[in-house]
């Protein structure tokens, strides 16, 4: 499978694990919003990597959330679902990051979930 492919696959689990679907979701005491609890130093990386013009208000879309995932999921992964949901929360160090793995578990979890629904 392609890096592109996985990060296809894994962005609704993310936004599941992050926010339980919700584009209006608020955590980390107001520094991640959205869908995909986007801080603002990764809206600013995106911007860097893409030389694009994401603004913090972007967050709140679940398309450009989406969208600068997949910059940033492209620009710092590789093709491994585990390594790019803990890259997700722990950024481009996180796969050193033993914290990571519960993230990774929680993601997991969704996927069995969503497999026993079909």
């Amino acid at each position: 499978m392609t890096l592109e492919t996985i990060i296809i696959l894994l962005l609704p689990i993310l936004a599941t694990v992050e926010s339980n679907n919700n584009p209006s979701a608020i955590g980390d005491n107001g520094q991640a919003v959205g869908v995909l609890q986007i801080h603002p130093i990764m809206v600013r990386d995106v911007n860097r990597i893409s030389g694009k013009a994401y603004t913090l208000q972007d967050r709140y879309s679940r398309v450009k959330s989406y969208e600068m995932a997949t910059i940033y999921l492209k620009h710092y992964g590789k093709p491994n679902g585990e390594y790019l949901a803990r890259l997700w929360v722990g950024g481009p160090d996180s796969n050193s990051q033993p914290a990571t793995k519960k993230y990774w578990r929680k993601c997991e979890s969704v996927i069995i979930n969503q497999r026993g629904a079909e």
